[in-house]
């Protein structure tokens, strides 16, 4: 990763160089969340 041309997988060439911060992003695209229902059914007689 010294910024070399190297064929990429699709036959492209690009430079081979390090990206900022992709191991710390990787683990922050994550979502979360919670969804909650409640019904209740009541007789009158």
């Amino acid at each position: 990763m010294e910024g070399q041309t190297i064929r990429d997988w699709n036959g492209e060439l690009r430079s081979f160089t390090p990206q900022p911060d992709n191991y710390k992003s990787y683990f922050q695209t994550g979502i979360t969340s919670v969804n909650n229902i409640s019904l209740k059914e009541e007789m009158i007689k």
